[in-house]
């Protein structure tokens, strides 16, 4: 460990969440977690006087990364790190159980997106939580992506980068 603090449990170095794409397939495991056939894959990347940006779809069908994008803001661009909650209009989610012939329809949908927001307007963001509004004690599980950590660290990062905490170590 040589006494540095790793950043969101990743390790040193970038920092990658993932989360569905909102046209994404989705089957329920037997552990009752989903999985999707498509993923959006950031993958944050602190440098000494810039954030790095790289996101993309990842279909799991291809195996293929589609919709590539990189972007590099310097850390007094980013403006906000947030998070959102959205309602979303019906989605029918294609939902596979074991038989492979049941669809899931997701009334009042909210989507929990995480974003990092620049003086230009510009924004990355991840869908990091799906829940049914219709069925308020129903939240999608989804595979863990480590987002709450992610979003502690980019917020600790950004604080230590702006001048507004000294680092701890």
């Amino acid at each position: 460990m040589g006494g540095h603090q790793r950043l969101a449990d990743q390790g040193r170095g970038p920092i990658a969440v993932f989360g569905p794409t909102a046209q994404a397939r989705g089957r329920i495991g037997i552990d009752r977690k989903w999985r999707f056939t498509r993923y959006d894959v950031m993958v944050i990347c602190p440098t000494g006087h810039h954030l790095g940006i790289y996101e993309c779809v990842l279909d799991l069908d291809s195996g293929r990364r589609r919709e590539e994008e990189t972007n590099e803001y310097h850390y007094a661009d980013v403006v906000a790190v947030r998070t959102t909650t959205t309602a979303t209009p019906e989605v029918a989610i294609n939902v596979l159980d074991p038989t492979a012939h049941h669809q899931i329809m997701l009334g009042g949908t909210l989507h929990r997106e995480f974003q990092i927001i620049v003086s230009s307007g510009d924004r990355s963001s991840i869908i990091v939580g799906i829940k049914d509004d219709d069925e308020p004690g129903e939240a999608v599980l989804l595979q863990e992506s480590g987002i709450e950590a992610v979003i502690e660290a980019v917020r600790r990062m950004l604080r230590v980068k702006k001048g507004g905490v000294v680092p701890s170590v």
